[in-house]
This record gives C-alpha cells, structure tokens and sequence, in this order.
C-alpha cells in the first residue's frame, strides 16, 4: 500500500506537464477513487432518450457500482421536489418566524 495515506505520494502523481502511468493502472489508486471520488459525488448516468417509452430500461455501471435506469422521470422529479421542500422551505419557513438569535440557536 504505497499510496493509501499517503498524500505526498498521490501529489506527487500530477505534474505541470505529465502524470504518471499508475493513475492509469495502479489498482490501489482505483480503489482510493472509488472511495472518495466516485461513491460521494453526483455521476451522470444516462439521457432520457435512451429510456423513451414507459417500461423501457438501460443498464450500465459508474465505476463498480451496478445501475439500472428505468423511465422514472416523474417520479424521480417528484421525489426531488418533495425532498427540497422538506429540506430546504420547511426549516427555512421555521427559521424565519423566529427571532435570529433563537433561529442560530436552534441549528
């Protein structure tokens, strides 16, 4: 494990001009991007063309991780804007009823 905690060592990977070739290869550094990039970040999946009537389906896979996209636009925009709205308007509505001392507490 040559890279694992080792911050000096991933640095060192990206110069001015090159990287080096175990980006490319090293499963190690594979690993440590499946952890930190790709399993804590939005990835784009797939366009909606490629599911265009209901029923229809497309599977692939973003890095190690399986995924299925089905014809769930509604759905997906549903859930969405409900969780927006739970998220973000309710303890925004609350917070704005109070006085701002007692909104900062209550975070």
């Amino acid at each position: 494990m040559k890279y694992r905690g080792n911050r000096q060592a991933i640095t060192a990977l990206v110069r001015e001009t090159e990287v080096h070739r175990d980006l490319y290869l090293d499963q190690e550094l594979f690993e440590l991007e499946m952890e930190h990039l790709f399993a804590n970040t939005w990835a784009y999946v797939g366009h909606e063309s490629q599911v265009p009537k209901i029923g229809d389906y497309y599977a692939t896979t973003i890095g190690t991780q399986p995924v299925i996209i089905g014809y769930s636009i509604p759905l997906a925009l549903g859930v969405s804007v409900a969780i927006g709205i739970f998220f973000g308007v309710y303890p925004a509505g609350r917070a704005a009823a109070m006085r701002p001392i007692q909104a900062l507490r209550s975070i």
